[in-house]
């Protein structure tokens, strides 16, 4: 599990909690009826701005990942 972040603030809609956990996958990613587009993004290449707090959860990410 990479954390939980429930500020709540995070969503201006409602109070939400997201808990991120981490995964290696195979395949190709496929964009289903949940979501328009599907896309794998290194560091240097995210499509800014995301929403809400997602880039300071992509941010944890990155940080854990370069310690590893």
């Amino acid at each position: 599990q990479l954390g939980a972040y429930s500020a709540p603030d995070r969503d201006p809609r409602h109070h939400t909690i997201t808990v991120v956990f981490m995964a290696r996958a195979r395949g190709e990613p496929q964009a289903r009826d949940d979501a328009k587009e599907v896309g794998v993004f290194m560091a240097h290449n995210l499509p800014f701005p995301l929403a809400f707090d997602h880039a300071q959860i992509l941010a944890d990410y990155f940080a854990l990942n370069k310690r590893a």
